[in-house]
């Protein structure tokens, strides 16, 4: 099914993800597979330790002018090969190992938190004592139905 914009352009009217699926193959062929380029190593990041290594390029390339971020379409334009290309890549990655890391420790905080919020102990000790109760008076159980 197909409807035409105030262009007079014809556009397929996508209603389910198959529809996209098959309007994305119509256009591109088939869908690449998906690749994890990461190693199962280490999923520590250090933000520090990627500013060490990338800033220094990133300065280098800064001399050629300032560039755009990644992904723009002013990054898209840049010709191969212009240094910006690899100061704006370099850049991003710095943008990432800082995302990453903040990240991390968000959910440091975040779990310190949630395991201060409640006496664990005292909760789980409930939960044996209920639990032998429950062991000795079989008639107090809960019956599903």
């Amino acid at each position: 099914m197909r409807a035409t914009g105030g262009c007079g352009v014809s556009v397929p009217i996508l209603s389910s993800v198959s529809d996209i699926r098959d309007w994305y193959h119509d256009l591109h062929g088939e869908h690449p597979a998906r690749v994890s380029y990461v190693t199962p190593g280490s999923r520590e990041v250090s933000w520090t330790a990627a500013f060490e290594r990338l800033h220094p390029v990133i300065e280098r390339m800064a001399r050629h002018g300032q560039f755009p971020l990644i992904g723009t379409p002013e990054w898209a334009d840049l010709p191969d090969g212009d240094p910006r290309l690899i100061g704006s890549v370099y850049y991003a990655a710095e943008m990432h190992a800082l995302h990453l890391s903040v990240r991390a420790h968000a959910m440091a905080d975040a779990s310190r938190e949630v395991s201060t919020a409640l006496p664990w102990a005292a909760r789980y000790r409930d939960g044996q004592q209920r639990q032998a109760w429950l062991e000795t008076n079989p008639w107090a159980k809960r019956v599903v139905a």
